[in-house]
Formats: C-alpha cells, structure tokens, sequence
C-alpha cells in the first residue's frame, strides 16, 4: 500500500473522521506558518467501474500476493456478463472486463490495491479514502503551489491513462487555503486537457471545507440538516407519543446523532 493509504483499512466514519483531522492538521499548519496550502479535489469517474481486471491482477502479483489469494479473486471477478433491457426488447449479453461489485466487502480492498501505486512527490501531499481524492501541498506562495501542483498532475495524468482510470475534470475543484488574502488570480490547473476551477469551498467526506476554514456554511447545512429530520421526527418523539422512552432514544441514536457528531473531531 502507498504511505498515505497505510493507516487505513476500513472504510467507515471511523477512517474518514481520521483522514479529515490528518488533512486539517495540514490546513492549520499552513495557517500557523502563514503558508498557503493549495489541494485538488478529484472527482474519479464511476471509480469502482473503473477497475481494469487484468491490470488489477497484474498488480496483486507485483505485490507478492499468494497465488491462491490471487486464484480467488480472479474467480470471484471472471465470467461476469451484463445485457440491457428496455421495455420488452434484451440486448446481447457482454463480458465484463472492468468493475468490482459494487456493495461487496471486498471490493473497497480491490479498489484501495488498483489506485496503491499512484504517483508519489516529496512535496505532495495524497488523501486517497476509497474513490476521494485529495492532492495537496504548502509553499511560501501561491504561485510555486500552482506550479507544483500543475507538475504533479502532469504525472498523475499519465498514470492516470496507463489504467484506464477517468477522472471527471469538470467536476473536479481546486482551492487555496490561506489566513489572509486569497484573492489570486492562478492560471487553472489542466488534467487531460480540462482546466479545474478554483473555487472558495469544497466538500470533502461530508465536510465543506472554505478557504480560511471557518466552517460556517458546513455548520449552517449540518444545522439545517438537523433542524429539517427532528421536524419529521418529532411526533415520534413528543411526549404525548405512545413510542417508548427505548425506541425513542434508539431512534435519536440511529438518526439525529450521527449527523450531531459526524466529524466532531475536526
């Protein structure tokens, strides 16, 4: 695995909260040295769909996985077909030659094996949670973090074509992080001949994410958020409902909490 998917095996709330403090941490540091931090969102197209199983297998060999662990995945993903159906008319069915199921414990693991050989820079710093994205790097101004940044994707966009990898530039986002003035004026930075905007806030594992990092609009929608569920759920949990004190405090921790605390730890 790379040195930045290394600390995370399970894709839960958990690992997300994990790397959105990792990334902060990163943020708050640029802050304190009065650095700007520049990173790239990526939007990676139907990232599951996107596995190329002979490129996949190729690389569960280079990683010396044992021959039997490879026989069964090459099981698990071999002879998979699909047809089309539209009113009473089938298409022909045809192989599948790309693509983990998606829904399938293993096929987050598939994914984080496909994408562990991503290109690396000592100046880059890479979030990869399953199919998000991060890129991003400090420097003393914003201009060397436009031009890293365009240097590393120059890289990336090569690994990128070598496995079959989209990635949808469109809705890709990039931003620049600073305490003080973020008004520049950067050229965008190109990925497979599509520019990315530069924008003033991202969202990133649930998580809006502005330039100077103030949170108000991830609290105002998370507020939002709220205030619109407990208006549905509150005739359930009323006093004067027949729920029991149980499933009402069984509905609040199923529901409402986990949007209350959701990347508290940021």
């Amino acid at each position: 695995m790379g040195r930045w998917q290394e600390n995370i095996l399970y894709f839960t709330d958990t690992g997300k909260h994990f790397y959105s403090i990792q990334i902060f941490k990163l943020y708050t540091d640029g802050f304190n040295w009065k650095f700007p931090t520049g990173a790239i969102f990526l939007d990676i197209a139907k990232a599951f769909d996107s596995v190329w199983h002979r490129g996949l297998i190729y690389k569960l060999i280079k990683l010396n996985f044992p021959d039997h662990g490879i026989r069964l995945i090459v099981s698990y993903l071999q002879d998979r077909s699909f047809a089309v159906k539209i009113g009473n008319s089938v298409s022909t069915r045809r192989n599948i030659f790309a693509g983990v199921p998606q829904g399938s414990v293993l096929s987050p693991y598939l994914y984080n094996i496909y994408t562990c050989d991503i290109p690396e820079d000592s100046q880059i710093t890479i979030a990869l949670f399953a199919d998000d994205t991060a890129v991003m790097i400090q420097a003393s101004t914003a201009t060397v973090v436009q031009l890293f940044l365009q240097h590393y994707l120059n890289h990336l966009e090569k690994w990128l074509i070598s496995w079959k990898i989209a990635v949808n530039s469109e809705k890709s986002k990039a931003i620049i992080f600073r305490k003080g003035q973020t008004n520049f004026t950067l050229p965008r930075p190109l990925l497979v001949d599509v520019e990315i905007d530069w924008v003033d806030e991202v969202k990133y594992l649930g998580v809006i994410l502005d330039k100077k990092l103030t949170f108000q609009k991830h609290r105002r929608e998370t507020l939002k958020k709220i205030n619109i569920t407990l208006a549905t759920m509150r005739p359930l949990l009323d006093r004067r409902s027949h729920m029991s004190v149980s499933n009402k405090l069984n509905s609040y921790k199923s529901i409402l909490q986990p949007a209350l605390l959701y990347a508290i730890p940021v």
